[in-house]
């Protein structure tokens, strides 16, 4: 990229301009001084900045799973290995509870891990690059413990070919903790490495947004269960994080929750806040929505706040755009980078993406495995924006990517959310670092006096280098031993 284009700049306020490529803000003086004219004295000063790395074109090389002679199955793959649940919850995107529930084969899910330890076994045989290890995300659209016998068998199966082969496995699972058996708490602690578990706040508010099946409180038995799990020492699994969805209901209580968990819940590592996607494929009737893009930012930043004071990690999908580091796409849904198996054995790049019940599935359908250990790979490639051309006028773009693909296609209303919601967190974010606070999401920022201006830079912890590739290949080939 040459250096004009790292130049690129954008007026974000009346005396505020960002350099997205430079990962800096010019704040500029009020007097009547052309924006131009005092970039063009400082010109030396901006450029000298270490740009921002950003790499551009097919990275298969790299790990992801695009080959110019096949399709390789990444060494990062989600598992979701049914729809069936015990929880209502009154926004779930699969809507069980009105579907046909059903879970996927040991035998499809088996072809799929043992995939994924091949390809770290042919990287090491070709002397080794990226990762030295499978990470194994078992989640979805029902409750991955639900159905115990098949993940007790999916996690035993991981671990006896990490056993077999040399190579970590790095196991997590995302879980509403309604487990009825202390020895099913404890298979999980000494089988697993991550529990992610789902969460949206205090008894009230958990109970109203995630009922039971069964009408008990889903609070109750998650907390027993959480308090239960983090007294254990000693075990593989000692990294704990909550995963909260935001809605109009508890957005202006973001602050409370995380004040909750920090007295509550000694252990957890982060809570991940995520604002409601508004896909329903559900019917059911209820008064969730999503909450003000304002009041999630404020209560988002509130929380990062109540977090940094506390050694608690917040997370969110805007605040990886916070970090303000240049990426091109929201997640590895378009960019081959990992891959999930759904409960009827396809192969998709959006985990949301369930057959029969997504109007958009063919664009993240990749393939299938087959009942006989083959996988048909489907002639595709990946889904683009489809508002790219607009995005790409956006200061916010840099950061987001375009925002979430599978959303905005389910539902044009998500774009315009989301969109406020970015640029809301980036401006949010620019005040922090004007203020000096940037700290709070993990940046080093500098400053400088210059001619008529500040000029004000960071460096965030992670680096991303976003890219995009697309394949068109069709084949059924059978997994190689």
């Amino acid at each position: 990229m040459d250096n004009l284009c790292k130049m690129i700049y954008y007026q974000v306020g009346k005396n505020l301009v960002y350099f997205p490529f430079k990962r800096a803000l010019l704040l500029c003086g009020d007097d009547d001084e052309s924006m131009d004219s005092i970039i063009n004295k400082n010109n030396f000063e901006i450029e000298a900045i270490e740009d921002v790395v950003y790499e551009e074109g097919d990275r298969s090389k790299k790990g992801n799973f695009v080959s110019n002679k096949y399709i390789i199955v990444p060494k990062s793959i989600q598992i979701d290995p049914t729809t069936k649940c015990n929880l209502r919850c009154k926004y779930c995107f699969t809507d069980t509870g009105n579907i046909v529930e059903n879970s996927a084969s040991l035998i499809q899910i088996e072809t799929l891990i043992k995939e994924a330890f091949k390809t770290v076994k042919i990287q090491n045989m070709l002397g080794g690059f990226g990762q030295n290890y499978v990470t194994i995300m078992i989640s979805g659209g029902g409750e991955p413990t639900y159905d115990w016998g098949l993940f007790q068998a999916i996690v035993e199966y991981a671990c006896l070919l990490s056993e077999q082969t040399g190579i970590k496995s790095i196991i997590s699972v995302t879980s509403n903790l309604q487990i009825d058996d202390v020895k099913k708490l404890d298979f999980i602690l000494s089988h697993c490495d991550h529990v992610h578990v789902s969460f949206d706040g205090y008894k009230e508010i958990h109970d109203y947004q995630r009922p039971r099946e069964d009408k008990k409180s889903s609070f109750d038995v998650l907390d027993e269960n959480l308090k239960y799990m983090l007294s254990c020492t000693g075990k593989r699994c000692q990294y704990f994080g909550l995963r909260t969805t935001i809605t109009n209901f508890n957005a202006d209580k973001m602050g409370d929750i995380t004040k909750f968990v920090v007295k509550t819940y000694n252990g957890v590592k982060y809570i991940q806040y995520e604002p409601l996607n508004w896909v329903r494929k559900t019917n059911r009737k209820c008064d969730i929505f999503q909450p003000s893009a304002d009041v999630f930012v404020s209560g988002l930043f509130d929380s990062v706040k109540i977090g940094y004071e506390n050694e608690l990690n917040i997370e969110s999908s805007f605040l990886d755009l916070i970090s303000l580091r240049v990426r091109e796409s929201f997640c590895d849904s378009v960019v081959g980078n990992s891959i999930a198996l759904n409960s009827d054995g396809d192969l998709v790049c959006c985990s949301e993406a369930i057959k029969n019940y997504d109007k958009n599935f063919h664009l993240f359908h990749v393939g299938h495995i087959n009942e006989n250990s083959s996988i048909t790979w489907l002639k595709y490639t990946f889904p683009t924006n489809p508002m790219h051309h607009i995005c790409k006028n956006c200061y916010a773009f840099y950061h987001c990517g375009g925002g979430c693909l599978h959303s905005i296609l389910d539902y044009s209303q998500n774009k315009k959310y989301r969109c406020a919601v970015s640029k809301a967190a980036i401006k949010h974010a620019f005040e922090m670092i004007i203020k000096g606070k940037g700290e709070y999401f993990k940046l080093k920022s500098y400053t400088k006096n210059v001619d008529n201006a500040t000029l004000i830079y960071w460096i965030p912890e992670k680096i991303y280098t976003g890219y995009r590739s697309r394949v068109e290949y069709k084949e059924e080939t059978p997994c190689i031993t």
